[in-house]
């Protein structure tokens, strides 16, 4: 797991972070102190003439990057995506030194409170278990995970101005969506459900696939027995959903395979299936809830607009701000290392995909995105 990747700056300014950071105009004043760096360093960004962001920095993050999604990028793409990724993560970087300078120019302080409660959102008891999961020191923990709360607490009360839109703002969203894509108001059929799955490979043998289906079916007959179906999922299912108890969340028909769709919309609500079989291996499915199919109305979405339409205003209230920051900045990538990056780190091969087929995300309107 990425530590970098696990605490992004903030909900607020991931798609900042995503969006190329523009060169700006020279800044009023020269925020934060200079960083301070490792025998052999070289500067990566240099920011109001301060060496802000090393390359040291920026060659972890692409490593560890590569190292989650470096088996997508096509061998013959690699070089030029390295670079690429790179500059971006160093402009990333940048924004990042920026924004802490200006919450430590606000004076945003981050307690015990605001720490506490970041790791429970990513559902960590306590920080040694997190220090532990992520794999770096408790300095470096420390300094990131401070980082992050702080820019997020500062972009935060960027929006503390912004108001709930009105019952006429919301109304005429929703006739608007309805004129333009009526459609977004069909409400498809759907259930909620879990599943633990016994992997077989394509090419097991007679014998494998005799053992892979007494595994299920001893894992069902515990689970009929009054297990809990959510622990045996995260202790045995070979799914990449059992990280969260085999949960798959809500999807309609046509999202999954067929043996699985076909088991997941017949079964009742509650009850524990009886063994499927699919190209992926064997499945015990678990139905939580079923929605009918049907027309949605006013009353159905309209705090979903409502959250919908605040989020759009806070979301335009922040890049406002951070907009205003970097054109107050003077950015210049300046590492050579940026141009030419070390092939050093070894890209893991493709695998396999997820054992059952992903929910696809129906066509909805904008408010619900």
């Amino acid at each position: 797991m990425s530590f970098k990747h696990a605490f992004p700056l903030s909900a607020f300014a991931a798609a900042a972070l995503c969006a190329s950071a523009q060169d700006a105009t020279p800044a009023q004043e020269a925020p934060a102190a200079e960083a301070v760096a490792p025998a052999g360093d070289v500067v990566a960004v240099r920011i109001n003439g301060v060496d802000a962001v090393m390359q040291s920095e920026i060659d972890e993050a692409l490593e560890q990057f590569l190292a989650q999604n470096g088996s997508r990028i096509p061998p013959d793409q690699l070089a030029r995506a390295k670079r690429e990724i790179a500059r971006e993560m160093a402009q990333n970087f940048a924004l990042q030194w920026l924004l802490k300078a200006e919450a430590d120019k606000a004076g945003v302080t981050v307690t015990d409170e605001d720490r506490a409660a970041t790791l429970k959102r990513f559902g960590l008891d306590d920080r040694a278990a997190a220090v532990k999961a992520f794999g770096v020191s408790e300095e470096k923990f420390d300094k990131i995970f401070d980082t992050n709360i702080a820019i997020q607490k500062l972009l935060e009360s960027k929006t503390n101005s912004v108001v709930a839109p009105t019952e006429e703002e919301i109304r005429a969203k929703f006739d608007e969506i309805v004129k333009e894509r009526p459609d977004a108001l069909d409400r498809p059929e759907s259930v909620t459900a879990s599943h633990i799955l016994v992997k077989v490979d394509k090419d097991a043998s007679e014998e494998e696939k005799a053992a892979a289906r007494a595994k299920i079916d001893g894992l069902r007959q515990r689970a009929l027995a009054g297990e809990d179906f959510a622990a045996l999922a995260r202790e045995h299912s070979d799914c990449p959903s059992s990280a969260k108890g085999g949960d798959l969340g809500s999807f309609g028909r046509g999202q999954m395979v067929k043996p699985f769709e076909d088991a997941a919309f017949s079964q009742e609500i509650g009850a524990v299936g009886e063994v499927i079989e699919t190209q992926f291996g064997f499945h015990i499915v678990k139905v939580a809830d079923r929605k009918e199919g049907g027309k949605i109305g006013f009353d159905d979405v309209k705090d979903e607009i409502a959250s919908g339409m605040r989020r759009e205003k806070e979301g335009a209230a922040v890049r406002s701000f951070i907009d205003s920051v970097r054109e107050g900045a003077d950015i210049q990538i300046v590492g050579p290392a940026l141009e030419v990056v070390s092939d050093v780190v070894e890209v893991p091969a493709a695998e396999d995909t997820a054992p059952v087929e992903a929910p696809k995300q129906r066509r909805v309107p904008e408010w619900a995105m």
